[in-house]
C-alpha cells in the first residue's frame, strides 16, 4: 500500500473533493451494497483490475485516518489516466435521489436497509465528460458486481444496477442526460419555482438556472433548459454572458433563443416585492 519513491507524492492539500469551492467538482457515485465488501484494500482493487485486463493501477495510496483509498488508474484502450478515491459510508436517505427510471418499493426498501455504500469520487478534469462517466460506471460495475443500485450524489439520481451493468458492457457512453439533473424548488405557499441544473460543474461548466418559472409553465422551461444543456455539452458551446444563442429550431423554422446572465447581475433586476424564484434561491443558498 506504499507509493514508489520515484512517483509523485499524494497531495494532501488538494481542494476538498466534496465541499471545495473550485469551479469544477468531482463526480461522486456510490455503489449500494447489501453487505459491504469483506476486503476493500489497495491490493484487492489492484488485483481485480489486473485480472480484468482493461485497467492498470499506476499510483495508489491509503489514507487510514479518512478511511479512503486513492488511485490513479490507466484505461489501456484509451491511454487515459483517471484519479479517484474510494470510501465506505452509511446509506443516505433514498428519498434524496430521483430514480433515473421507475423503481419498485422493494428496491427502495433494499437500498434503505443495505449495510452501506462504497463512494467513488472522481474528477473528470479536462476529459470528455460522457467518456469519463462511462469509465466511472465500468470501473464500479467491475469492483462491485453485487451492488443493488447506485446513488449518484453529483446529480441526485438513483441508477438501477441493471442499467449500470448494460452501460458497463456497452462501447457507447451514456447519453448526455445522465451528466446532469434538473432540480425544481418551490414551496406550498407560492406559485414560484426556481429551476437549476445539478451536475454540470463535474464537467467544468457553470450550473444554469431559471429564476422565475411557475408551477403552471415549468415544463416548457425545463425543456428549454435541457435544450440549452444539450447544446453546451454536445457542441461545447456557451456564448458569452448577455449574448443570445439559438437553443433549438422549431417545426415552423423559428428559433428558441436564450441568453445567460451572471446571477450577481440578474439579482438586481428583481424587485424585492416580486422576487419569485429569486427568494427561493436566496433562502436555500443564503446568497
Amino acid at each position: 500500500d506504499k507509493l514508489d519513491a520515484d512517483m509523485l507524492a499524494y497531495d494532501k492539500a488538494v481542494t476538498d473533493f466534496v465541499h471545495g469551492d473550485a469551479v469544477q467538482i468531482p463526480s461522486a457515485i456510490a455503489a449500494v451494497c447489501t453487505m459491504l465488501p469483506d476486503e476493500l484494500t489497495v491490493e484487492s482493487v489492484t488485483n481485480t483490475l489486473a485480472n480484468d485486463g482493461r485497467f492498470e493501477v499506476v499510483l495508489s495510496k491509503t489514507e487510514p485516518e479518512q478511511g479512503l483509498l486513492a488511485f490513479q488508474i490507466l484505461e489501456k484502450v484509451t491511454d487515459e489516466v483517471y484519479q479517484l478515491m474510494l470510501v465506505c459510508q452509511p446509506v443516505p436517505p433514498v428519498q434524496d435521489f430521483r430514480p433515473a427510471s421507475p423503481i419498485s418499493d422493494d428496491l427502495a426498501e433494499t437500498v434503505t436497509n443495505a449495510e452501506g455504500v462504497v463512494l467513488c469520487i472522481m474528477p473528470f478534469e479536462e476529459k470528455q465528460p460522457d467518456l469519463a462517466l462511462h469509465f466511472q460506471l465500468r470501473l464500479m460495475n467491475l469492483l462491485f458486481p453485487g451492488a443493488v443500485a447506485y446513488l449518484d450524489y453529483s446529480r441526485r439520481k438513483l441508477l438501477p444496477a441493471g442499467w449500470v451493468v448494460l452501460e458497463a458492457q456497452s462501447d457507447v457512453p451514456p447519453l448526455v442526460d445522465y451528466l446532469y439533473n434538473l432540480q425544481l424548488n418551490g414551496g406550498p405557499d407560492s406559485d414560484a419555482l426556481w429551476i437549476r441544473t445539478e451536475g454540470l460543474r463535474c464537467c467544468g461548466l457553470r450550473e444554469i438556472e431559471i429564476l422565475d418559472a411557475t408551477k403552471q409553465n415549468f415544463p416548457r422551461y425545463c425543456d428549454m433548459l435541457c435544450f440549452a444543456v444539450e447544446r453546451i455539452l454536445l457542441r461545447e458551446e456557451m456564448a458569452d454572458a448577455k449574448e443570445p444563442f439559438e437553443v433549438v429550431r422549431k417545426n415552423d423554422n423559428s428559433s428558441v433563443v436564450c441568453t445567460w446572465v451572471p446571477f450577481s447581475e440578474a439579482k438586481a433586476d428583481y424587485p424585492a416585492n416580486d422576487a419569485g424564484g429569486l427568494t427561493l434561491r436566496m433562502e436555500m443558498l443564503g446568497d
